[in-house]
């Protein structure tokens, strides 16, 4: 019989499930699905986390140990609570649950360092720690302007293209929306934006790589955001970190060129920050045996 662990991340578009066997030490990786606490219910969750972990083991004993997951939205609320119970009522085993950022932070400063945790993917969210508590600047959500979010990029390039089918003027960045979204006049915006699951970050993927094959208005949009998110970086008082290490978490980080571009911008305000890229959170979380250490959000 197998004794695993597991750990767990889960974010906005995709998962990441770490399978450690506890008596040979085999390490597994399995890509998953979205695990998202405002997109999905508790029962949707419970159940995708069981698809992953039987298709681990694939019929064979075993036993889990702990499973340890970094969920995103998870941090607390009534959530984090009703889905360690699940999971343990199922998996007779100790369960912890903790948001993302949570998890993100502890994997790179642990519980005794301080630094800045800038998470852009969907949505946009700094995490620094003052005192013994983590402290998050922004991450409202879609309703609010959340700074180099896939949301914000991509909202910008669909204001684009409504002016310039209002005023019949395209260019090389209205050509590449209207081919990506499969829309070439005013009516079928409207039907897209008003009668479909449309969302304005699955365009942020497409637009980062037209700004890097040198489309310079997807070039600006990227620039702007950038300087959006330094600006809030700028007001984050020195008593929430101990020195400039800004660890960069999230999809759009996974482009090269935009991590590079922002990487420049921040530089440019900082010229002692260090950067920490690399992230395997869900080994980090299989890994743990005592969740106390790890610094929580307060509310």
């Amino acid at each position: 019989m197998m004794n695993i662990q597991i750990g767990i991340e889960g974010g906005g578009s995709s998962s990441l499930f770490f399978f450690r066997d506890l008596d040979t030490g085999d390490q597994t990786r399995i890509a998953g699905p979205a695990l998202q606490m405002s997109e999905s219910d508790l029962a949707t969750i419970t159940e995708a986390i069981h698809q992953i972990i039987q298709s681990f083991t694939n019929k064979r004993a075993y036993s889990v140990k702990r499973i340890c997951g970094g969920i995103s939205g998870a941090g607390g609320s009534g959530f984090r609570l009703d889905l360690e119970n699940k999971l343990s009522q199922k998996y007779g085993c100790e369960v912890d649950i903790m948001s993302d950022a949570e998890a993100t932070w502890f994997h790179h400063f642990g519980h005794d360092k301080r630094g800045i945790l800038c998470i852009n993917g969907t949505g946009s969210v700094i995490v620094t720690k003052r005192e013994h508590q983590l402290k998050t600047y922004g991450g409202y959500g879609p309703q609010s302007y959340e700074p180099l979010s896939g949301r914000e990029i991509g909202r910008k390039a669909i204001n684009h293209l409504m002016q310039v089918l209002d005023f019949e003027k395209k260019d090389d960045a209205a050509l590449i929306l209207m081919k990506k979204m499969g829309v070439y006049n005013r009516k079928e915006l409207l039907s897209l934006l008003y009668h479909s699951d449309f969302k304005p970050s699955d365009l942020a993927k497409s637009i980062i790589e037209s700004a890097e094959d040198s489309c310079e208005f997807f070039q600006n949009i990227i620039t702007s955001e950038i300087k959006g998110l330094i600006q809030i970086l700028k007001k984050i008082p020195p008593a929430d970190y101990d020195k400039h290490v800004f660890a960069l978490h999230g999809g759009l980080h996974s482009n090269d060129y935009l991590r590079k571009q922002f990487i420049r911008g921040v530089l440019n305000e900082f010229n002692d920050a260090e950067f920490l890229v690399d992230a395997d959170i869900s080994k980090t979380l299989a890994f743990i045996s005592d969740t106390s250490i790890i610094p929580r959000f307060t509310s």
